[in-house]
């Protein structure tokens, strides 16, 4: 039976924070910063245009033996093999929430 120990660092989910970070970067509104929150890789994404609650924070998971990006509430955003589709939805969402504060 393969162990884990919790101390080390994920270098592959951070890897893939890495790679949404840079696909993130081509949207202008929006700053990643990859960084861990209770010793597990995370994305902070911001849309620093908007106000303070336009962030979000993103984490790498695993269904089966495939990785998925998540919302920070737990819902799978898409496969980690779909980044520019999950840099969209995020960019969305941050812009979208935007929108609804300003009615």
């Amino acid at each position: 039976m393969e162990s884990i120990t919790y101390g080390q660092p994920d270098v592959t989910r951070a890897a893939q924070l890495d790679r949404l970070a840079t696909a993130l970067s081509s949207y202008p509104d929006i700053t990643a910063t990859v960084g861990q929150a209770g010793g597990v890789p995370c994305l902070a994404v911001v849309n620093p245009a908007g106000s303070g609650l336009l962030s979000e924070t993103v984490a790498v998971g695993r269904i089966g033996d495939d990785l998925f990006y998540f919302w920070s509430w737990g819902e799978c955003i898409t496969p980690v093999t779909r980044v520019e589709d999950a840099a969209q939805s995020i960019a969305y969402a941050l812009s979208a929430r935007g929108a609804q504060l300003d009615q």
